[in-house]
């Protein structure tokens, strides 16, 4: 289905190739590829390889399950947490170290977690910074996304950070109107998630222009990627 949004042929050597984990990307993310094979960065982002399926999966590459005191709170060090708001994302990254745990669809895991994320904050104030992350926050709703800003800042965090590969995989989910509600909320860090210049299109320029117009540091992270 990917080759055929981006208007090519489906190689042969993968009509047959059936990964356990489900691929699933955005139309405009798909379109992005130029070719039908893992030359291409995002076809190799996307599509399961071979190789990949073959290979032995861990579920938890990065044993995060240890370090979560509740459910959704990743805890490493003293200072700051990851908190995952939901398991849905616009993209299964091939290279994600949470893919495992990515499911389609499951919005509303943080109206499960976050009253016990936030019980457990008010009892470890040393946590000043929290890294709202998931799969994608930004594949929720602006209420709802909005209410986990909001209850984080009447915690008291002082640094908050979004996680976010939408203004690479869907960058028209970062609009002008999204922008200003989260403003209200500063100072809020962006961190996105460009791999590959090819992500880097006028529509992914103009959704970074509408966080950095509304006053948001925008960083990114690269991985290192083999080939």
């Amino acid at each position: 289905e990917v080759c055929e949004c981006a208007g090519l042929p489906c190689p042969a050597e993968l009509e047959t190739v059936s990964s356990p984990l489900k691929m699933f990307t955005t139309p405009y993310y798909a379109k992005l590829i130029k070719e039908a094979n893992f030359r291409d960065p995002i076809f190799a982002m996307t599509v399961p390889s071979p190789e990949e399926v073959n290979a032995k999966n861990d579920c938890d590459p990065l044993e995060e399950e240890k370090f979560m005191p509740v459910p959704g709170l990743i805890r490493r060090y003293p200072d700051r947490a990851v908190y995952t708001a939901t398991l849905n994302c616009a993209s299964r990254c091939r290279h994600c170290t949470r893919r495992w745990q990515i499911i389609e669809g499951k919005d509303s895991v943080w109206k499960e977690t976050l009253p016990k994320v936030l019980e457990f904050l008010k009892s470890h104030s040393e946590i000043e910074e929290i890294i709202i992350s998931g799969g994608d926050p930004l594949t929720l709703p602006d209420e709802e996304l909005i209410e986990i800003v909001s209850a984080f800042k009447r915690q008291g965090i002082k640094v908050l950070r979004i996680g976010t590969r939408m203004p690479v995989t869907f960058p028209m989910r970062v609009t002008k109107d999204l922008c200003q509600k989260l403003k209200a909320y500063s100072p809020i860090w962006i961190q996105t998630h460009f791999n590959h210049p090819v992500e880097v299109t006028h529509e992914a320029c103009e959704a970074l222009k509408n966080l950095v117009e509304a006053g948001f540091p925008v960083n990114n992270q690269t991985v290192l990627l083999k080939g």
